[in-house]
């Protein structure tokens, strides 16, 4: 990683000249975001935003372009015809300005059971999601046949040809049963082209194994599927649960956390994050501190779709040398350096005065958004949770949550963003009112889906605000 210290010079050079330039403005420009648009993508039939909230999962819920998003509600007011007011998946196309049921029946109408944590392939293409819905996809009900409710299960749509299939299968075509944790759980991670989709199975499968949630990973092309068990570091293996897995596109790595021990220095008895290298079988600590390991929990990693960087939040204070909040904080790990970075700071270098989480990254790492409490990452200060973007290679912390109108900071919370593989497009949940130019009602007490889109350009400092930063 580039250290912000080797810019320092032209750091107060372009400080010295933004402050000038700020001078020059109107006071109501300053800012203001130049590039970056926010806009509301849930506005619903009537253009006032969604009648429920919204949700959706941590990572790879945006098509590399940033066009089409994916998340589920259980508003009844995003497109027209019958509700059931379930949970449903949506797709929303930034081009065609539509919003598309993706959990639906044969009839075009809402699936019977709730569907969430929606993930799209980079293509555009393919939606995956979880569901207790039996008519989302043919022949759903005699899969359920004889199995406890809910019968959870994974779900594959393709927008263009609109065939849905069933995804947690075995090479026998066994049903493997899938995890449901709700709207805010674990969701089934889709690669770049469709190929792979991984989610996470309950145990014991067959009579020899033992409890605890295990990786599946299914291959599309081959009609293939792979499950993955943990071995502890004394070669046996355990009844832990894999947690927050992701896959890269070429299906060789995946993120993920455990509070198994399956590295010898892996110490501390809490949840840690692991690099699991499919091609060699081969666990790796990511997790690991100053003294070779953690010294505090971490959790929800996100891989990079080049397999070469994941970013994961932790209440360890020893990963890096200039962590010293004592707050949840979002780290990034190189694998080819197999270095670690402090991502929650302030363009200065200050850390966050609160806790960071929920971070996602774009497809070569060059961007890393999450959410914050800290008022401390931008100037002026922020109030309320927000939604920040981090330049991995000049140090760089941005305020995304903000109205690309006058450059205002969300008056209310932004949480969970995701970032498209291109770096340019990120969406969040929030339920603030000032996002965008979209009225919305004041009343409301409903998260809405943004999307701040031109977010990410090659030279750093465009905004007046990253200017303030480097004072």
């Amino acid at each position: 990683m580039k250290k912000l210290q080797k810019y320092k010079i032209w750091q107060v050079v372009i400080a010295v000249v933004g402050v000038g330039m700020i001078a020059l403005l109107p006071l109501e420009h300053v800012g203001a975001s130049s590039l970056s648009a926010t806009t509301l993508e849930t506005k619903g039939q009537s253009g006032v935003g969604a009648n429920n909230d919204i949700h959706k999962s941590q990572a790879r819920t945006l098509s590399a372009d940033g066009r089409v998003s994916v998340f589920s509600s259980r508003a009844t007011n995003l497109v027209s015809g019958s509700h059931n007011a379930m949970e449903q998946v949506y797709a929303y196309d930034r081009i065609t300005k539509k919003t598309e049921l993706v959990s639906r029946n044969a009839e075009g109408g809402p699936g019977s059971g709730g569907s969430y944590v929606p993930t799209i392939s980079a293509d555009g293409r393919y939606v995956v999601y979880a569901s207790t819905a039996r008519d989302v996809a043919p022949g759903l009900n005699s899969f359920c046949e004889g199995q406890d409710d809910p019968c959870t299960n994974i779900i594959m749509h393709d927008l263009i040809t609109k065939y849905t299939r069933v995804i947690n299968i075995d090479a026998k075509k066994k049903r493997l049963p899938a995890v449901d944790t709700g709207v805010n759980g674990e969701a089934p991670i889709v690669t770049r082209d469709g190929k792979y989709v991984t989610f996470l199975s309950y145990h014991p499968f067959y009579s020899d194994s033992k409890g605890g949630y295990r990786l599946v990973i299914r291959n599309l092309e081959e009609q293939s599927t792979r499950i993955i068990e943990l071995t502890n570091s004394d070669d046996q293996i355990s009844e832990s649960a894999f947690r927050n897995a992701t896959i890269d596109d070429t299906g060789r790595y995946i993120a993920f956390s455990t509070s198994e021990r399956l590295a010898a220095n892996d110490y501390n008895g809490q949840p840690d994050i692991y690099l699991y290298d499919a091609q060699v079988n081969q666990d790796i600590l990511v997790s690991s501190g100053l003294m070779g390991f953690g010294a505090s929990w971490s959790t929800r990693p996100v891989i990079s779709t080049d397999g070469n960087f994941i970013v994961y939040e932790s209440t360890a204070e020893n990963l890096t040398p200039d962590d010293r909040n004592k707050k949840t904080d979002i780290f990034l790990f190189d694998r080819q350096k197999v270095t670690t970075t402090l991502v929650s700071r302030s363009t200065s270098g200050v850390p966050a005065q609160d806790n960071s989480f929920a971070a996602d990254i774009n497809g070569d790492g060059q961007y890393v958004v999450y959410a914050s409490a800290a008022p401390n990452l931008v100037r002026p200060n922020t109030t309320n949770t927000n939604v920040f973007l981090y330049y991995t290679n000049f140090g760089v912390t941005r305020l995304i949550s903000r109205a690309s109108h006058n450059g205002v900071p969300g008056n209310n919370q932004s949480w969970a963003p995701s970032i498209s593989q291109n770096g340019k497009a990120v969406t969040f949940p929030s339920k603030a009112h000032n996002l965008s130019n979209d009225a919305l009602p004041q009343n409301t007490s409903f998260s809405n889906l943004f999307k701040a889109f031109d977010v990410a350009r090659q030279f750093p400092y465009y905004d007046q605000t990253d200017f303030l930063d480097l004072l």
